[in-house]
């Protein structure tokens, strides 16, 4: 019987992108809630694995929404159910864990920073030996959509970093994950984004639209060995 695999929305642009692919040639049984749809989880433990999108909400909101997927985070860490946890999701991760989300010393949006510096994960020496990141490189392309980021609490291993905002990637436990940026960023995604997201309404559109393009091999394999290495 194949694997049961839940995906969580909490808007319906943050969808699971390039990652949907890749899970479904993993012969995966796929199922997605979208929140902004309908307000209600299953218990996480129905699952082998949960996969938490991004969004536009706090971690941090005393919202039902927020309520609940702080909740069904939380389970997921207690019931050891594999977590992948995407932005926002992996910001819950770190709540439900006992961490913090705080404003990011810096808002982070698109592929580069205001220096014209790329925007990267830096494997650490944790990174390089976690069998989620096996096959990727020490350094990896990102895309950003964030205002918030994590202080983590113990427990929780720092499996890549950046000199914008130090904590990208991060495992709790055994076999929960968090990242900051958008690996599952697709150009038709990014079209969605581009008219809905407000925070790239100022944004040269043609010019997100150019790097993306030029990156989407290497956001194509980085999302696929994620997809490939996740262990169900």
């Amino acid at each position: 019987m194949a694997k049961r695999i839940c995906i969580v929305r909490h808007i319906t642009r943050e969808g699971p992108g390039s990652f949907l692919n890749h899970l479904k040639k993993r012969g995966l049984d796929i199922h997605q809630y979208d929140l902004s749809q309908n307000p209600a989880l299953p218990d996480p433990a129905m699952y082998d694995g949960v996969l938490v999108m991004g969004g536009p909400d706090s971690a941090n909101d005393v919202s039902e929404k927020m309520s609940l997927m702080r909740d069904f985070a939380g389970k997921a860490l207690q019931q050891e159910v594999p977590y992948l946890g995407i932005c926002l999701g992996m910001q819950l991760l770190v709540k439900a864990a006992g961490g913090l989300v705080v404003k990011s010393p810096r808002t982070e949006i698109g592929f580069y920073d205001p220096q014209k510096r790329p925007y990267e994960n830096i494997l650490t020496a944790a990174g390089q030996k976690d069998p989620l990141l096996r096959g990727l490189s020490g350094r990896f392309p990102v895309f950003h959509l964030h205002g918030e980021t994590v202080v983590l609490s113990p427990g929780m291993e720092l499996l890549a970093t950046a000199p914008q905002c130090p904590n990208q990637f991060i495992r709790v436990g055994r076999n929960a994950y968090g990242l900051q940026g958008h690996p599952e960023l697709t150009p038709a995604m990014l079209e969605v984004w581009l008219r809905e997201e407000p925070w790239l309404q100022d944004r040269d559109a043609a010019q997100l639209k150019r790097e993306l393009e030029a990156l989407g091999e290497d956001y194509l394999r980085v999302s696929g060995m994620l997809i490939q290495n996740w262990p169900l």
